[in-house]
């Protein structure tokens, strides 16, 4: 059972404002360091729930809106720069998380449900850290990401989305939808989703047994988190390479959509407009 607990997290003094005026840079890479130790302290408490005592909280976000509004010598404000770091940290957080999810399981007895129940919790815990994230962005989330957004550039997404949104590319859909030459083993690039529609087709899989009632609920749960991060069954693979490159998992989307029993306790597979737009 998880524990609801607050990270004693131990904050280093931050750059003054004088300092961030004369060299926002510096700022930007003692704001990058703490969010780093925030995610490995995340990573490295797998049991809790880890949140930010008062104190550090304020010297974070202190130091993130003194330097969203201090413009550099060129007379610009470090938004991009500022977001761009956080993309990458979480970006790496994910990508670390998928491949951990995936060789955990690798001596499970059902790996396909183990990889489901780990996907699950660990879902779960990154809307915790999304949040936790983004209250720390809330000045620039206001300002300058608004600003960007209402200016229609692209890319640009409110703190907690941009979390959902690097979430889906790097740990549920992964390197198999990503166009790229995967770089790990042929057993850990396949999605995240492709295990989860194969366990709902698996042949003789019957939800009134015990195994699966279980991997029902688990299914019910991870379907859920893609309806949140916008994914569509039925429509995400169906582009002509795929339906040329990966058969088996086309026909299985397809049985999918077409309505199996096990829907009934997996109600959202059809379509569906999710968190992130």
């Amino acid at each position: 059972m998880t524990n609801h607990a607050r990270l004693v997290f131990t904050v280093p003094k931050p750059p003054s404002k004088q300092s961030t005026r004369d060299n926002p840079d510096e700022t930007i890479a003692w704001i990058n360091k703490r969010l780093r130790e925030l995610v490995t302290a995340f990573e490295q408490n797998p049991n809790t729930d880890p949140d930010l005592d008062l104190s550090a909280y304020m010297v974070i976000y202190s130091t993130i809106h003194e330097c969203t509004v201090t413009k550099d010598h060129n007379g610009e404000l470090p938004g991009k720069k500022l977001y761009d770091g956080l993309a990458d940290i979480i970006r790496s957080h994910c990508k670390g998380l998928r491949t951990e999810i995936l060789q955990s399981c690798s001596e499970a007895a059902d790996k396909d449900l183990a990889i489901m129940e780990r996907y699950v919790r660990e879902w779960k815990r990154h809307c915790k850290l999304a949040k936790l994230i983004a209250h720390n962005y809330r000045y620039m989330d206001r300002h300058w990401v608004q600003h960007e957004r209402s200016n229609n550039v692209p890319g640009v997404y409110p703190i907690e989305e941009l979390h959902y949104v690097i979430w889906r590319e790097e740990v549920a859909i992964g390197s198999s939808r990503s166009g790229q030459k995967s770089t790990i083993a042929d057993d850990e690039s396949e999605s995240i989703l492709d295990i989860a529609v194969r366990l709902c087709t698996r042949e003789g899989f019957n939800p009134e047994e015990e195994l699966g009632q279980q991997a029902s609920d688990l299914l019910r749960e991870a379907f859920r988190s893609f309806e949140e991060i916008g994914i569509k069954i039925g429509t995400w693979h169906a582009t002509a390479e795929d339906r040329m490159l990966r058969p088996e998992i086309v026909a299985q989307h397809e049985t999918l959509r077409s309505g199996l029993k096990v829907t009934v306790r997996v109600p959202l597979v059809e379509t569906w407009s999710g968190r992130v737009r």
